[in-house]
């Protein structure tokens, strides 16, 4: 079944070749801009647009089919199309095909029942509708505002976000409100498929309604400028042009102009309204500042710009904005160097990838600045160390396969994947060693694990163990971790309680076992927001980049619970697994996991190592299945070659060790 799906998906993508956009399709909208080319656009698109039925999937699942045949293709997660189970509880189990354009905004009293034969284009419009992750969009996004998370309450194990948009400088509509924020190689395609709505329905979306982030088919003005940064953060991939190619020529008939023209997003809703139309430059361009250079350190971001700004647009911190939730508490304007310094409230975390978007900047002639963003990684290792994707290797996990909760108790790493020296210094203490609690067997118990956050490939559920009854309210586990040749650690684990569980835990790290201070992390147990305390298994992430923790025989971290209300509460954790980088990058073989292989650096600007055991072929895929390079490695445990030739994206690297056993990872060129 799978090979007769690639072949079909293959061929639909061969075809798609004679599928691009007709020379003449954005006539109508040539010399326009603003309002009146957003018009011009929505009559071209609505033209000749076939409305499916919402429940043909078929077209949708053909046309989002990837290398290896899965149907959704995120970091650590993919879902074959056979694959079965309900996934309303782990991730990585089903798919399920939704609007990224929320139903809830578009059909607010539900007079639209898209499963039905009804002709309602949005319901079933492909170019917003995606396969997703079911218990991901489930649990997480459902009708959420779309935005950034400063510290998540939950990371899914396909690398989104979900959590608080508690940044100081955050909107009044969505302060102090759970938002879903989308991967970052994903948020340009979400922005896209968004912004598509508002020229596709502008004229027909009467019946819509109006959240946090829209009015009726429009965007407020702070998601819209959200929207404009995703949009040049994540450009137009391969992926969604083949995408835009099969929709307009096998299934609807109709296309996405902002992956034909990504430009036009900026002609429409941007500055550059005012000096050209779409199609033509205008005379005043060249007269337009430009963003020279940005540079960074801990608590600054600095722009530089090419012209005298002017100063009090220079100085408004609206006109900048700064991913991962990072507050600009001031922007400072130096004429003489053409300068502005953006002043952080808070430190730049070290090895995570910022982008700084700079708009409406005026020059002392008046004239805007060309929008410009910039993206860099804080800190000297530059890898980009993003959640589930190499080079953020495993360095111990409690997996809990079977577990059998007693005291006094003590946990030793257990996996097949890893570091061995690290595995032997890295146990779970609850038994009053190195600062714990000496939990009694009333305290402790077992309970059914989950997969979410486990690593391995050939993960199992197995079992993990229980705090139980309100007795233990203040007592604490204590985490000693190894981290020797290694740094950027960081920590994830699961964890679910019961609705008299312990709601509270506070952190705390130590060198030694005996002193410990406090972890500048947020209470990551109490707040569950509108998921039922006690219906699903969430994952949390440590961030200990920040500490000395680097290169340690042994560190120690304390996590201590409260707040359970009642001799039955429960509180469950399950897959602790350390995180972390090798400290000599050159010499990465020794880190390679005993399954599998590295790649490094990765992205890859010219050329790319591929580390692993017994390697005899490297195949190079291109996002559409198509074989772009194979190299013979006779067995060897390294090998190098160049990238520069490929065009900047997203690849997948296959290696076939001597006993014909393949192993499959992503890849990323820049340029």
């Amino acid at each position: 079944m799978k090979r007769i799906s690639l072949l079909v998906a293959f061929c639909l993508t061969i075809s798609s070749i004679f599928a691009q956009e007709p020379s003449s399709y954005y006539q109508n909208a040539q010399g326009k801009k603003g309002k009146e080319l957003q018009q011009a656009l929505c009559q071209i698109i609505t033209n000749n647009h076939f409305v499916l039925d919402f429940g043909r999937t078929d077209a949708t699942r053909l046309m989002d089919l990837t290398p290896d045949g899965s149907i959704y293709d995120y970091p650590c997660c993919q879902i074959l199309p056979e694959t079965t189970g309900t996934g309303t509880t782990e991730q990585c189990k089903k798919y399920s095909f939704e609007h990224i354009f929320c139903q809830t905004w578009f059909n607010p009293d539900s007079t639209y029942n898209c499963l039905d034969n009804n002709p309602f284009p949005i319901c079933s419009d492909l170019h917003h509708v995606f396969p997703t992750d079911h218990y991901v969009n489930s649990s997480y996004h459902n009708n959420a505002p779309y935005g950034e998370v400063a510290r998540p309450r939950k990371i899914s194990q396909n690398g989104t976000r979900w959590g608080y948009a508690n940044y100081e400088n955050c909107a009044p509509e969505i302060e102090g409100r759970v938002v879903f924020e989308p991967a970052d190689e994903f948020k340009g395609d979400v922005a896209r498929a968004l912004l598509y709505v508002s020229i596709r329905y502008m004229m027909t979306d009467a019946t819509f309604g109006t959240s946090e982030m829209t009015v009726k088919s429009q965007f407020k003005p702070w998601a819209l400028a959200m929207l404009k940064r995703w949009a040049a953060m994540d450009p137009v991939s391969q992926k969604e042009i083949d995408r835009n190619n099969l929709i307009f020529s096998h299934s609807q008939f109709n296309r996405n102009p902002l992956i034909d023209h990504p430009e036009l997003i900026d002609l429409i809703w941007g500055s550059d309204s005012l000096y050209n139309t779409f199609g033509a430059t205008g005379s005043q361009d060249a007269q337009r500042p430009t963003v020279t250079n940005v540079t960074f350190s801990d608590y600054q971001v600095v722009v530089t710009f090419s012209k005298d700004m002017n100063p009090t647009s220079a100085e408004n911190v609206a006109n900048y904005a700064i991913s991962r939730g990072a507050v600009i508490s001031s922007a400072v304007y130096n004429a003489g160097t053409k300068q502005v310094t953006l002043n952080l409230s808070h430190a730049l975390t070290r090895n995570m990838r910022y982008a700084v978007y700079i708009d409406n900047v005026t020059d002392g002639d008046g004239f805007y600045v060309k929008p410009a963003l910039r993206q860099f990684v804080h800190g000297n290792y530059h890898s980009n160390y993003s959640f589930c994707q190499l080079p953020r290797t495993v360095l111990a996990l409690w997996s809990f396969d079977n577990f059998e909760a007693a005291a006094p108790l003590v946990v030793p790493a257990n996996t097949d994947e890893g570091f061995s020296n690290i595995y032997t210094n890295s146990f779970i203490y609850a038994d009053g060693s190195h600062g714990s609690s000496a939990f009694t067997d009333s305290q402790l118990g077992n309970n059914t694990g989950d997969l979410a956050g486990d690593p391995r490939t050939h993960a199992v559920t197995g079992k993990s163990p229980t705090l139980k009854t309100a007795s233990a309210n203040g007592q604490s586990l204590v985490y000693q971790l190894s981290t020797q040749h290694c740094h950027e650690i960081m920590m994830t684990f699961v964890d679910k309680r019961s609705n008299t569980g312990h709601c509270s835990q506070t952190w705390e790290w130590s060198l030694d076992g005996e002193i410990y201070q406090p972890l500048d992390i947020e209470n990551t147990l109490s707040d569950y927001g509108s998921v039922a305390a006690n219906s699903v298994w969430l994952m949390r992430e440590i961030d200990m980049r920040a500490l000395d923790v680097n290169d340690k025989e042994a560190v120690y971290l304390r996590l201590t619970v409260d707040s359970a209300t009642a001799a039955a509460g429960t509180s469950s954790i399950d897959n602790v697994v350390l995180y972390g980088e090798p400290l000599d990058y050159t010499d990465i073989q020794q880190f390679v996991p005993q399954s599998g292989f590295v790649i490094y650096p990765n992205p890859a600007l010219e050329s790319v190592t591929i580390a692993g055991e017994n390697m005899t072929e490297i195949r190079l895929y291109n996002t559409v299945g198509k074989m772009v390079a194979r190299y013979n490695v006779d067995s060897e445990t390294k090998y190098s070659f160049s990238v520069e030739q490929l065009p900047a994206g997203l690849y997948c690297v296959t290696v076939i060790d001597r006993d014909g056993r393949m192993s499959t990872r992503k890849m990323v060129v820049g340029k």
